[in-house]
């Protein structure tokens, strides 16, 4: 039996509500040019953390157990909280 499964497509339409709302949310804030630099990317970083957490609990339902204890660790621009509206993902 293979363990490749179709996304469901229900959580993917979540995740990309979350997606949207951060957008929304970034816009409204840097809408004001008073917005400090750090609050844009500490939302953006927040929320992208939002959004992988939850893949990654869909994914834990949807999928096998995965063979081995893993983690998932933020580096970079995602650990300082410095992630812009189009950072790279490693």
């Amino acid at each position: 039996k293979s363990v490749i499964a179709i996304p469901d497509q229900e959580r993917s339409i979540h995740h990309r509500k979350l997606l949207d709302q951060l957008r929304r949310q970034t816009k409204a804030l840097i809408s004001d040019p008073k917005t400090p630099v750090k609050d844009v990317l500490k939302l953006l970083s927040t929320g992208f953390e939002t959004i992988v957490l939850s893949i990654i609990q869909t994914s834990l339902k949807q999928y096998p157990p995965p063979p081995c204890r893993f983690a998932f660790v933020w580096m970079g621009s995602g650990a300082r909280m410095e992630m812009c509206p189009y950072s790279d993902w490693e």
